[in-house]
């Protein structure tokens, strides 16, 4: 007699650990929540291309702006966090007699995010106002609002348009 495979249950995660389970779990939430965003995102601005990229650990996208082949921008996705990373280059403040506009100013944004894991200024931004800084902007429901504000304004700088 021919034994009979189930077919409701995933037979690859039942030989998992208990552990891995839980952790792939984790890692899939995250990928859903942050392919949420991006699906929200696409509704807000022009995002030429996504590319997503599977690990063992965790699920990156990378966004692409406006039919540019580099990329700056991506999600992070492990079973602990979701994460924004991006590098830019920027201003700190305002430099007097100039036409700069406040926007134009990082110095806040980082100082807010310089203690995260991965942000990282140049010498040039530290001590001389401009140079290029990597902001990872965690994304957690306590600091959603802000944080979805502060990757709204890196995206811009990033050269992402508006869907007007």
């Amino acid at each position: 007699m021919e034994q009979q495979l189930p077919t409701n249950v995933n037979l690859f995660k039942q030989v998992l650990l208990p552990t891995e389970a839980i952790e792939l779990d984790k890692i899939k939430k995250n990928k859903a929540f942050v392919m949420r965003l991006i699906h929200d995102l696409e509704n807000y601005y022009h995002i030429y291309k996504k590319e997503v990229k599977d690990d063992l650990k965790s699920t990156t996208i990378w966004l692409y702006p406006n039919g540019s082949r580099v990329c700056n921008s991506r999600f992070i996705a492990d079973a602990n966090r979701v994460v924004f990373e991006t590098k830019v280059l920027v201003y700190r403040t305002l430099e007097p007699n100039t036409n700069m506009t406040p926007e134009w100013c990082f110095g806040a944004l980082y100082d807010r995010y310089k203690d995260v894991e991965g942000t990282s200024a140049e010498k040039g931004f530290l001590e001389h106002n401009h140079g290029c800084v990597s902001f990872y902007v965690p994304i957690t429901p306590e600091n959603l609002n802000v944080s979805l504000r502060d990757v709204m304004r890196l995206l811009e700088k990033d050269g992402y348009k508006r869907i007007l």
